[in-house]
């Protein structure tokens, strides 16, 4: 058993719904802090100062494939919420898990208008930003760092480096893993046939542009709708 399994199985967590906790220990999150998912779901529980406690996986490792991982999520994906014995995947599931079921006494993390223009404008962009691909931005910036910036924290040369091979070993990784452990093979092949296909646009400057072009067409929409909804609220000043 994984060490930080052991470490849930000492703790009493309390019985009863998920919907009526407030906080406090018998909330964890599975979670890398360099995931941008993960990321988005720790800014949450900040936000709404949400006391809870964050379970580390190597992701440079694998960590996230481990059979006993794959027993709390199928899928090999972090971030994934615990309440009590609820298990919660995936970021944006957790997020609205967050803001509709935890505790209706925590703070909003948006004070939502009734409109059903301003909701469906909403969605809209969350869906878009949720459906650009995080990792290939993130770790393609590694393979090109010609066409980036200065990097900041914690992206870092040392963070880069290590996160660059750990993505280099990826693929054959969850093929070794598929070997070791059958009743997962099936999702951990397909993990890596996705990992092949990833590998291939990190490492190709012209694909990695095409995702680049569809990330500023994607924040060029924002930026319309926050240049919209400000000369919104300048004439509902005036």
């Amino acid at each position: 058993m994984h060490y930080v399994q052991k470490y849930l199985e000492k703790l009493p967590l309390p019985k009863g719904s998920a919907k009526s906790v407030n906080s406090g220990t018998n909330i964890f999150l599975y979670c890398n802090y360099y995931s941008f998912y993960s990321q988005k779901v720790l800014m949450a529980l900040y936000e709404k100062n949400v006391e809870f406690e964050p379970l580390l996986l190597d992701i440079t490792k694998g960590e996230q494939y481990s059979s006993w991982f794959l027993d709390i999520n199928p899928r090999g994906e972090i971030p994934v919420l615990k309440v009590n014995n609820d298990i919660i995947p995936d970021s944006t599931r957790i997020l609205d898990y967050l803001e509709d079921y935890l505790d209706p006494k925590l703070p909003p993390l948006i004070n939502v208008s009734t409109d059903k223009k301003v909701l469906n404008d909403i969605n809209k962009f969350r869906d878009l930003i949720d459906a650009l691909p995080a990792g290939v931005i993130t770790v393609g910036s590694f393979f090109h760092p010609q066409l980036c910036g200065r990097p900041k924290l914690p992206f870092i040369l040392p963070v880069r480096e290590v996160l660059k091979c750990g993505d280099l070993g990826s693929s054959k990784n969850l093929r070794k893993l598929a070997e070791e452990n059958p009743k997962a093979r099936g999702i951990l092949l397909y993990k890596a046939e996705i990992q092949d296909r990833k590998h291939e646009i990190l490492t190709s400057e012209e694909e990695y542009l095409k995702v680049l072009n569809i990330v500023d067409h994607v924040l060029a929409q924002v930026e319309e709708q926050l240049k919209e909804q400000n000369e919104g609220n300048l004439h509902t000043i005036i």
